[in-house]
């Protein structure tokens, strides 16, 4: 059987509506035209967090202005958000931020000026520790303090071995009118002295009675004390913190037991794990280490572009752990 066809009569009325399908068609491409062009109303304002950063006008890339906590100012470059973990700028970052500060004292100054001299040419904050009643002593302090560094009391306390202690040691047989009198005699003419650490004195700063007298006359001069940590049974915290006293515990390494290259490089790297685990280190050399001076030189300016900070023992304030 054959297929049924639409009549005449329908195909003539499908053909007059095709001009108003096109009509139709013409007139929703030209609405969608004219929304296109019509101007696109600003999304609301959303709050960017305080990145520290503060906003950053155009042109304008080594300074930026710092806004007050909770307020950004929009302008036309905003602040450029923190790269993705693992990038090696954010890693810099990082480690300006949490590597913490490094203090070098250097100890058993006034016997040789010459050696002396090869630390104080460092151009960056050291810590010299300086024994009582040398030849040198007086000369050693003033050189010290011209150069605009840091000077301290080393002063010699009672070991548990038989050591040599040189002039000005504090025993524990000493009564308190005895360590006072020691005291003031050896800080005698260094006015600029705030701060004092202990030569040898496992026996001495291990004794809460002594470490009591010697920590009560550093209070009425309004100094403090660098525990040199010659011994685990040091009572300079309990006795510091009974006497309301400000003080720290050396807790890097000595960088030079061994006197060779490696071995202090070694020693220095114990150090900045201690710093970004503590957010500070004091670390003890000497003076007559030849070897010293040089790797100072030379590591130091790593190490700041490292994210270490350099400071002076007083300069350290609140870092954290002992500091009372």
């Amino acid at each position: 059987m054959e297929p049924a066809r639409n009549p005449p009569s329908a195909r003539r009325g499908t053909r007059r509506l095709w001009p108003l399908y096109a009509l139709l068609v013409a007139i929703v491409v030209l609405l969608i035209a004219i929304a296109g062009s019509l101007p696109r109303p600003n999304p609301p304002p959303v709050a960017l967090p305080d990145l520290g950063l503060g906003a950053t006008p155009r042109g304008e890339t080594a300074e930026r202005s710092r806004e007050p906590s909770g307020s950004i100012e929009r302008s036309p470059v905003l602040p450029r958000l923190p790269p993705l973990p693992g990038s090696s700028s954010i890693r810099t970052a990082r480690s300006a931020a949490l590597a913490g500060a490094l203090v070098f004292v250097i100890d058993d100054v006034g016997n040789n000026l010459d050696e002396l001299e090869a630390f104080l040419r460092i151009p960056d904050p050291l810590t010299f520790s300086v024994l009582p009643r040398l030849p040198d002593t007086k000369a050693a302090y003033e050189r010290i303090v011209q150069a605009g560094k840091q000077a301290i009391l080393h002063q010699p306390m009672e070991a548990e071995s038989a050591a040599s202690l040189g002039p000005g040691a504090i025993l524990v047989s000493m009564g308190e009118g005895e360590i006072d009198a020691a005291l003031a005699e050896n800080l005698e003419g260094m006015p600029e002295i705030t701060w004092m650490n202990n030569h040898e004195g496992s026996k001495a700063t291990a004794d809460p009675r002594t470490m009591g007298y010697v920590l009560a006359y550093l209070r009425a001069r309004g100094m403090h004390f660098l525990d040199s940590r010659t011994t685990q049974d040091s009572a300079v915290e309990s006795v510091s913190s009974a006497l309301g006293l400000r003080y720290y515990s050396r807790n890097g390494p000595f960088l030079d037991d061994q006197v060779e290259r490696n071995a202090i490089l070694s020693e220095i790297d114990a150090g900045l794990a201690v710093a970004r685990k503590e957010g500070y280190a004091v670390m003890i050399g000497h003076v007559w280490d030849r070897e010293l001076p040089g790797i100072l030189s030379e590591r130091i300016p790593e190490l700041r572009g490292e994210g270490f900070r350099l400071e002076e023992l007083s300069a350290l304030g609140d870092e954290g752990g002992t500091a009372q």
